[in-house]
Order: C-alpha cells, then sequence, then structure tokens
C-alpha cells in the first residue's frame, strides 16, 4: 500500500510568506506615495482657485482679500470653518479632511494669495504669492515624511505634480 504525502512542507510556506513580505514591503511605499500625491494633487487645484478668486477680488476692489474674507471671495471649499488666534488676530481658515485652506494675508499667509496646509499635523503647505501668482510653491516642515519631503521637491522643481 503506497501512501501519498499531500500538502507543503514547513519550508515551503515559509518562502512563500517571505516573498509575499518582500513584494509588500516594496508595493507600500509605492502605495503611499500614489495616495499623498493624489492628496496634494487636490490641494494644489483648490489653491490655484483660491488664487484666481483672490485675484478677481484683488482687481475689483484694488486689495488682496485676508485670510478673514472668504465671504468676500467667489469661491466655496467644501469643509470646516476653523478659528485660531495668531499674533492676537483671530483666523479663520477652511478645513477639510487633509487641509486646511486660507485666501491670504494674515499671520501665517504674509504674502501669500493662497494657502493649503496639511493636516492633521502640518508637515507641509502649498501655496501662491503675490510676486508668482501663477507659481505654486510647496514648504515642508521637519516632521515631513520622505515622501511628502520628495513630492514638494518634485511640485517646486516642476511646478505641478
Amino acid at each position: 500500500m503506497r501512501i501519498l504525502n499531500k500538502g507543503f512542507t514547513l519550508i515551503e510556506l515559509l518562502v512563500v510568506v517571505l516573498i509575499i513580505g518582500i513584494l509588500a514591503a516594496i508595493a507600500l511605499p509605492q502605495y503611499q506615495r500614489v495616495v499623498e500625491k493624489t492628496r496634494m494633487a487636490e490641494a494644489v487645484a483648490n489653491v490655484r482657485a483660491i488664487a484666481s478668486a483672490n485675484e478677481r477680488y484683488r482687481l475689483a476692489t484694488g486689495n488682496w482679500a485676508t485670510i478673514n474674507d472668504w465671504d468676500k471671495l467667489d469661491i466655496e471649499i467644501l469643509g470646516e470653518e476653523v478659528r485660531y488666534i495668531a499674533g492676537g488676530r483671530e483666523n479663520h481658515l477652511i478645513a477639510t479632511k487633509y487641509f486646511a485652506y486660507g485666501p491670504g494675508a494674515g499671520i501665517l499667509t504674509e504674502g501669500r494669495i493662497a494657502l493649503a496646509q496639511r493636516l492633521p499635523t502640518p508637515t507641509y503647505y502649498i501655496s501662491i504669492v503675490q510676486s508668482k501668482p501663477n507659481r505654486v510653491i510647496c514648504h515642508y516642515y521637519p516632521g515631513a515624511s520622505e515622501t511628502q519631503k520628495k513630492l514638494c521637491d518634485e511640485l517646486n522643481a516642476k511646478g505641478y505634480l
């Protein structure tokens, strides 16, 4: 009588688990990069829209809108209004799940006509300044991940994602 041993050995199972682990280690950072790039692209689009609305406001009034002038701009960012005190002044931002947006000059946004700051912990922000109204600029803080730093550098080098 013949006995058939069906199944996998422990070594074969360990090799398969090792291969899956290696593939996951390669794929996960790429996945995180794509997700962050998508979020950053959304912020860039919103910042450009805010800057455009602020430019229209300046052409109509002669002044740039400040961080508290959301009601004067012809744009609406869907999110929750966030109020905070900085430099003795109350400031208003519109916060979505991943970014807080501001339309213009204020303590945080000096010289900027549009701003998006990464949430929940500020790791980088995207802005457009008065002197270069067609140029999107990305700055990162010390707490930014390597992925965020690389995406910021890529945005600054190319001007787009």
